[in-house]
């Protein structure tokens, strides 16, 4: 049996992501938070990656050096819509024998909530 993942729901702590207007159209970075879970089951676990702009990373190296890319995603423009559906898509292309193999793959692009955790 193959268990899949589905992206169950996508949200930011700072605002609403369905209105989110950046300031500047190609300088932006915030947190998402993702519920991931296995298709057709209420369950699901905390997933964290942070979206950024090409140039926001730009302006970060040279204000402070060299970057660490995990749990980065980086794209040109906001629209929420494309952003949940690319979300969307790659969530559901990682599947496992069972859960704890999903998780152990979606940990390699995102925070996990339970990484590290004993």
């Amino acid at each position: 049996m193959t268990i899949r993942a589905e992206l169950k729901s996508l949200m930011c702590s700072d605002f609403d992501m369905r209105t989110y207007v950046p300031e500047t159209r190609d300088l932006f970075a915030f947190w998402v938070e993702m519920e991931i879970g296995p298709v057709g089951e209420k369950s699901s676990d905390l997933f964290q990656v942070f979206v950024c702009t090409p140039r926001w990373l730009d302006q970060e190296v040279h204000r402070w050096g060299a970057q660490w890319s995990h749990a980065k995603l980086i794209i040109n423009s906001y629209s929420f819509s494309e952003l949940e559906s690319f979300l969307s898509r790659a969530v559901s292309s990682v599947e496992g024998r069972d859960w704890a193999e999903v998780a152990s793959k979606l940990r390699l692009v995102a925070d996990w909530e339970f990484d590290g955790y004993a």
